[in-house]
């Protein structure tokens, strides 16, 4: 388990919803890199959305996003096909799906690897809103929700990942991730623990 400096307590003012990569892409029966189990996470990832919505938290939503060229993308990825196809601009799969459509008061990230800090401006926005805990979730977490999460660790966020609003290609992959993000870079909850928390 990490071992927590004082911290202030989270609240919906110090708190962030982030959201990573539930486009098309990931999500679509076959899509470049169907993440398999990966809608099994929406209804509790919507009703986490909602909740944060009510209690008027900052929600940024992060996705993945390459020139039509492919000029930018990264030399390893998880799927051979993004080679030829997936994840370009103007192409329907790098869309946000619609169950978790960003409203216009909420922001959105443009990521170019899998943490969604590597050269964007998700820290700065995040300093400006005042936040210092930031909710990961989205796919996968072996992939894109752990390496934003150990990215945030290593900017002094303190990354609080819901187990139920996040999933990997396997339960042995998610279950691993959540295990080594528990004991050094994070904190792993269930959705609803982290809205009780809120809440007080």
């Amino acid at each position: 388990m990490t071992i927590m400096r004082a911290l202030p307590p989270m609240t919906t003012e110090n708190t962030a919803l982030v959201i990573v990569d539930m486009q098309h892409d990931f999500l679509d029966d076959g899509a470049p890199c169907q993440i398999r189990q990966g809608r099994q996470i929406l209804p509790a990832l919507a009703s986490l959305l909602q909740e944060c919505r009510a209690l008027k938290l900052r929600i940024i939503h992060v996705h993945t996003v390459w020139r039509k060229d492919g000029a930018d993308i990264p030399p390893f990825t998880t799927s051979e096909e993004f080679k030829v196809r997936g994840l370009r601009e103007g192409e329907p799969g790098t869309s946000i799906i619609p169950e978790l459509s960003p409203k216009g008061n909420e922001y959105v990230v443009v990521k170019k690897r899998y943490s969604g800090f590597y050269q964007t401006d998700l820290e700065l926005l995040l300093r400006n809103l005042g936040v210092t805990f930031v909710i990961v979730s989205g796919v996968a977490t072996a992939f894109c929700v752990r390496a934003t999460v150990q990215d945030a660790c290593y900017r002094d966020f303190v990354a609080v990942v819901p187990r139920d609003c996040t999933i990997s290609d396997t339960e042995q992959e998610h279950e691993q991730s959540l295990k080594d993000i528990q004991k050094g870079f994070g904190q792993v909850k269930s959705a609803s623990e982290i809205v009780a928390e809120l809440k007080r």
